[in-house]
Formats: C-alpha cells, sequence, structure tokens
C-alpha cells in the first residue's frame, strides 16, 4: 500500500512545548554530597540541549550525539538564521549516509552552555 505525502508538517504532541521547557531553570536538591554537587545542574543542562535539538531538528538521537563539541563552538548562522551541520547518519560505520542537521538560535544557544 502506497503512503500518501502530508501537505505539511504533524502537529506536535499537546504538551510538548512543556517538556522542551521544562530543563530551562534546573533546580538542585537539598544539599549533595560535594562531589555530586553540580551533576543535576550538568545533567539539566544536558537534556535541555538534548531536547532542544531533537525539537529543532527532528533528528535521531544517534545523529545529535554524534555532532562534537568543535562543531557546536564553530558553528555560524546562515542569512535565514539557521545553523546546519553534517553528521552520518544510518548504517555501518564509514558507511553511513550523511545527514543535515538544521538548528536555530535556542537551539545553539542550549547547546553552547
Amino acid at each position: 500500500m502506497p503512503v500518501e505525502a502530508r501537505e505539511s508538517a504533524p502537529e506536535p504532541l499537546e504538551g510538548l512545548e512543556t517538556l522542551i521547557h521544562a530543563f530551562d531553570s534546573p533546580s538542585i536538591g537539598a544539599s549533595p554530597p560535594s562531589t555530586e554537587k553540580h551533576r543535576p545542574k550538568l545533567e539539566g543542562l544536558r537534556n535541555r540541549a538534548l531536547l532542544y535539538a531533537l525539537t529543532d531538528s527532528g533528528a535521531r538521537v544517534s545523529e545529535i550525539l554524534r555532532i562534537t563539541p568543535d562543531e557546536v563552538r564553530e558553528a555560524r548562522f546562515y542569512r535565514s538564521g539557521v545553523w546546519s551541520v553534517e553528521v552520518r547518519g544510518e548504517g555501518r560505520g564509514k558507511y553511513g549516509r550523511m545527514v543535515t542537521l538544521h538548528f536555530t538560535s535556542p537551539t545553539l544557544s542550549a547547546m553552547r552552555v
């Protein structure tokens, strides 16, 4: 059975906006041990960047995780206000297809923190 093409992107799930912004203001619980003091904040920042990147690009988690810190640091916006990066997608090793991911300013800011 052939798959019908969509006229536009699917509507986002209800409550998705709340989930995306859940990590915007991470809070740290009561007095954790000194070695674990910053872990909740760092995990919150990581989760925020991942959620922003996934919702902005529609990419797979594995594709987002292939973006290197150098690519984020050196990112420049194009005239349209979009940053893009090429990563290796599905496939085995060096034979995976190249995928271009596009991100907006809020996502790049979340990834740079």
